[in-house]
């Protein structure tokens, strides 16, 4: 009987022991966990008051690309710390300066830089639209190796059948970029050459003709032009012979 008892002792006191480690376990967790997400919470506040101070720089910049680019910057960090909103509201003060910039390669190079900026912070939707409307923005691109280039980088962000369509128009703009450029005054022609004529004549109480034929051929270099003309002229009239006649 002791020993009974003794053996349910012994074991109330080993489970006692085990539960007795557990819910000290459990403990150190919680306080692990509290002391995580408490220091956690500081991190956040010191970078988000980093991230405020950023903005007013940002804001105080005069030069529209270096603003643009570092209000980007700081949007995705925003995103980054859970401030979503935030970060979509700096990226819709982007857009609005975006929109007063004239210079079309300075204007698509931002608005591809923004459409990805909403795609990184989830707005996909507004992304899509955004670069929807830089590709038709840079078809009014004159330059062609920039056009190029923003066709490039659209196709990165294309399907492979609009990427391949995309890559292909860059490369014939680059290689037309590269063709050598004439110099001024002359743009390199192949010989040219117009031939006219022309005849006309009247028969009544005096007989006339005239006929006329025009030759021209003409060649142009970066340096040199070549031009040649000739002309022939014939004027027939019988009353002119009949005054001679009468003079004499």
């Amino acid at each position: 009987m002791t020993c009974i008892i003794n053996g349910e002792q012994k074991k109330a006191i080993a489970s006692s022991k085990y539960n007795f480690n557990y819910q000290t376990t459990d403990n150190d967790l919680l306080k692990n966990n509290a002391i995580y997400y408490l220091t956690k919470l500081q991190k956040n506040g010191r970078q988000i008051e980093i991230l405020e101070k950023a903005l007013e720089v940002a804001n105080s910049l005069k030069d529209i690309q270096a603003k643009h680019k570092l209000l980007i910057q700081i949007a995705e960090k925003y995103a980054e710390l859970g401030k979503r909103e935030k970060a979509v509201k700096l990226l819709n003060q982007s857009l609005e300066t975006i929109k007063t910039v004239d210079n079309l390669e300075q204007k698509t190079e931002l608005m591809l830089d923004l459409s990805q900026a909403y795609e990184n912070i989830g707005k996909t939707t507004i992304g899509k639209t955004i670069l929807k409307e830089t590709i038709s923005l840079v078809d009014n691109i004159e330059d062609e190796l920039v056009k190029a280039q923003r066709l490039t980088e659209i196709a990165l962000r294309q399907p492979q059948e609009s990427a391949d369509n995309l890559l292909a128009e860059s490369t014939k703009l680059i290689a037309k970029a590269s063709e050598p450029v004439p110099l001024f005054p002359f743009q390199p022609t192949p010989l040219n050459g117009r031939i006219s004529f022309f005849g006309k004549i009247d028969s009544a109480i005096n007989t006339t003709n005239e006929f006329n034929i025009n030759l021209g051929l003409e060649q142009t270099w970066k340096y040199n032009e070549f031009a040649f003309r000739l002309g022939f002229t014939t004027n027939f009239d019988s009353g002119r012979i009949l005054i001679k006649i009468e003079q004499k």
